[in-house]
């Protein structure tokens, strides 16, 4: 059986004129538009100054990012040190008092399904725990990549026309296991067994669990309002009721139902098994998110780890800092990274594998995947082809060299519309890392540790610097809005 191996295109970076984002050609435009203006005025080699220095500002770089794409950043920056509340408390109904989740509310819907709703309540996202046979040397192959390989039909699933479904991502949790966890296998096995070598094991334990980890993964499904205007998700529903804001919210609560639904059928087609979070679990989920330490225990208590998180077990968040380097909830520090470049030769299924096996103390990694419809895949894959073109015939035609970069996009893009004939959907997709540490110390150790096994995989990291409490939002499984390359609030 051979090796079917995958291909990740390149960034697009054709722009909307000759590689030129929408944020350069406005600031080149005021350039010339200051230049006529001085041509009519004073004249002279003066004149053309300002468009030269609108062209050298479009184009600077600072710390690796263009001026234009600091000024999002610059623009939250000032706004989350203004309007941060030091000692915030859980309101009513949300989901937590974090900065990144203001607004953002839970609910349970359809026998006890966790619902998140966000602020403007244009979304609804379900969370679903995903089961896997362990993944290990042991195992061939051949399995280990069938297992791997049945995620893009699961991911693939809602690229449809007339889907209500705006985004789908995967979130790897990776945490110092619990005592518990360790201790549980004792009570398994029953009384039968040597005191002694009980007492061996026990020791064993306690000084190797701080050094283990556990690893969970979740999927999730967002739904958007926007969607529902179409047919196929609005038949049956009485017309009379269009303008009525319930009818709208309980058609979004079944549409995000029947994908759930759909969701975890496919999952359990590709032998893996769902169990889809209520609101008690997702609330607990998120002070796991605060404090990675809630999660765990290093001494031996009585009930399941998970029966004894419950609301209130911690308590509520009662400080949050955003400095340049990191995001601080009470005494945990967040530093958050996007994936911003990903690996550009051929990879196998488990491509991924040793970066997420990596030890750290806590390590949170998040996908997002927004599907896309094939026939916008090939409206855009058509004008993506002719932009290129058109670039590489006037570059031509200046006498200039027609670039590897652009050989590469074009041959990317011919590549993607013949995954579409040959049925691929296509999704845009952006990765957000979140790593959790108590101390400084701790922190830039197991950066500098995920930093550097990244590099081994083929990863390009950009440190999400004075935009970190987005980032720690940005990869929790909330469908928290993310755009390909950028984070967006």
């Amino acid at each position: 059986m051979a090796t079917r191996t995958y291909i990740l295109p390149p960034k697009n970076q054709s722009g909307l004129l000759l590689g030129l984002t929408f944020g350069q050609l406005l600031i080149i435009g005021a350039g010339g538009f200051v230049t006529l203006v001085a041509i009519n005025t004073i004249g002279g080699i003066r004149a053309v100054i300002p468009i030269a220095a609108s062209y050298g500002i479009a184009k600077a770089r600072i710390g690796g990012l263009l001026l234009v794409e600091w000024v999002p950043v610059l623009l939250h920056w000032l706004q989350v040190r203004r309007s941060l509340p030091m000692h915030p408390t859980k309101g009513d109904g949300e989901l937590s008092s974090a900065e990144p989740l203001r607004g953002i509310t839970v609910e349970d819907i359809d026998n006890s399904i966790g619902v998140v709703v966000s602020p403007d309540n244009q979304t609804l996202t379900a969370v679903i725990e995903v089961a896997a046979p362990t993944v290990n040397a042991l195992l061939p192959d051949d399995d280990i990549i069938q297992m791997l390989d049945g995620w893009g039909t699961v991911l693939a699933t809602h690229a449809k026309f007339g889907s209500p479904v705006a985004r789908i991502g995967w979130t790897e949790v990776c945490r110092t296991a619990s005592e518990d966890d360790h201790l549980a296998w004792v009570d398994s096995v029953g009384n039968n067994r040597d005191e002694a070598l009980k007492r061996d094991y026990l020791q064993i334990v306690r000084s190797a669990a701080p050094t283990t980890t556990s690893h969970t993964v979740y999927l999730s499904v967002v739904v958007d309002a926007g969607r529902l205007t179409r047919r196929h998700w609005s038949a049956g529903v009485n017309e009379s009721n269009r303008g009525d804001k319930g009818a709208s919210n309980q058609r979004l609560a079944e549409a995000l139902v029947r994908s759930v639904r759909v969701t975890n059928e496919a999952l359990r087609k590709a032998d893996l098994s769902p169990h889809t979070l209520t609101s008690t679990e997702i609330n607990d989920f998120v002070d796991s998110a605060v404090d990675p330490d809630h999660a765990r225990s290093f001494a031996p208590r009585v009930g399941a780890l998970s029966q004894r998180l419950r609301p209130g077990a911690r308590s509520p968040l009662s400080e949050q800092t955003v400095t340049p380097h990191w995001y601080a909830t009470d005494h945990v520090l967040h530093r958050s990274y996007q994936i911003f470049d990903w690996p550009r030769q051929p990879q196998t299924a488990g491509w991924l594998l040793d970066l997420l096996v990596l030890p750290l103390t806590a390590r949170r990694m998040t996908v997002w995947f927004a599907p896309v419809e094939a026939r916008s895949s090939y409206q855009r894959i058509n004008r993506e082809l002719a932009k290129l073109e058109a670039d590489a015939t006037l570059a031509d035609d200046k006498g200039k060299r027609v670039t590897a970069v652009t050989h590469r996009a074009v041959e990317a893009a011919q590549d993607r519309e013949a995954e579409l004939v040959d049925g691929f959907a296509e999704a845009d997709y952006v990765g957000v890392v979140t790593i959790s540490r108590a101390t400084l110390e701790g922190l830039v150790a197991d950066c500098e540790a995920f930093e550097a096994a990244a590099m081994q995989t083929g990863i390009e990291l950009r440190a999400l610097d004075r935009q970190h409490d987005l980032g720690w939002g940005a990869s929790l499984p909330f469908g928290i809005p993310v755009q390909q390359g950028s984070l967006v609030t």
